[in-house]
């Protein structure tokens, strides 16, 4: 789950510094469905996208992936 500014029109994530993968908006926030990834830490970066452009990127976060 990711929150963003009201005024984004798009979110984009990368995982690992792969390519921008986008969101889907729902319930006020936005979401990244993750699958296939491998268990373990992996490292994720966000960014949110206006009609001016960028409107900003997040600093770089660690999740953990666990296998069920």
């Amino acid at each position: 789950r990711l929150g963003a500014t009201p005024t984004a029109q798009k979110v984009e994530v990368s995982i690992d510094r792969g390519p921008w993968l986008a969101a889907r908006s729902a319930e006020g926030y936005w979401w990244y469905d993750w699958s296939n990834y491998a268990p373990g830490v992996h490292r994720l970066t966000a960014r949110a996208l206006t009609v001016e452009g960028v409107s900003g990127i997040s600093s770089q976060r660690r999740v953990q992936v666990i296998k069920k």
